[in-house]
């Protein structure tokens, strides 16, 4: 059940190194009051690089799956953004059978959010789920086994009036591939008010421990706050 309280704050956190341009600021919002296991991830942050640990044996670690959220670690946006995190998603301790992820997150409020995340969905390993939850309804589908290398890729969220897209592509690579959250059967509607955007690290099924990074998060439109 989702449990309301007073969003804390962090700082001494950034998501980008301070020669960036237009990036996610140094105070960073950690979503407190949505939590279902948030407690189980545990995240620090080393200049630019976020990691994220998740520790073995709990069957539903920060799960983000009908009205069950995790931790959301975040900034909010009005208005158009687009948003791009380098080389995310497992670090170590990818198993197959578990549902081990990290990835990117636009939410609008309690239950209403999509997400595209890296890692492992079972038995189809390195792969990126999509998922959207409407009004505690999650519907999701993966892009394939193997679509991504080594459980990790750069991942990338925009809104541009009230359409929000997700993409993925290589690490490091050049071209982006739309990631189909419009075939799923159900949207989130974003309008263009505040929403948080952010990321988030979770586990579900047997959940052996495991740890997720990301390198970078660059916001190139949008002012976050």
């Amino acid at each position: 059940m989702l449990l309301m309280s007073q969003t804390l704050v962090r700082t001494g956190h950034t998501f980008v190194t301070p020669s960036d341009t237009n990036l996610i600021p140094t105070m960073l919002n950690v979503d407190g009051s949505h939590t279902y296991q948030a407690a189980d991830v545990s995240v620090t942050q080393v200049g630019s690089t976020y990691t994220a640990s998740i520790p073995g044996g709990d069957a539903a670690a920060s799960t983000w799956f009908n009205t069950d959220e995790g931790r959301l670690d975040y900034v909010t946006f009005t208005g158009d953004f687009d948003v791009v995190a380098t080389n995310i998603g497992l670090a170590s301790g990818a198993t197959v059978d578990d549902f081990q992820f990290c990835g990117l997150a636009v939410w609008l409020s309690s239950q209403n959010y999509e997400f595209a995340v890296a890692g492992n969905r079972g038995a189809t390993t390195s792969t990126v789920e999509y998922k959207s939850t409407l009004a505690g309804s999650s519907v999701q589908n993966d892009t394939g086994a193997s679509s991504i290398t080594s459980h990790r890729c750069d991942l990338r969220v925009e809104r541009s009036g009230s359409t929000v897209t997700f993409y993925r592509r290589a690490v490091g690579g050049s071209t982006w591939t739309t990631i189909p959250h419009s075939g799923l059967s159900h949207r989130v509607s974003f309008g263009t008010g505040a929403v948080r955007v952010g990321i988030l690290t979770y586990g579900f099924a047997f959940v052996a421990a495991f740890t997720s990074e990301c390198i970078s998060v660059v916001a190139t439109t949008g002012t976050p706050s």
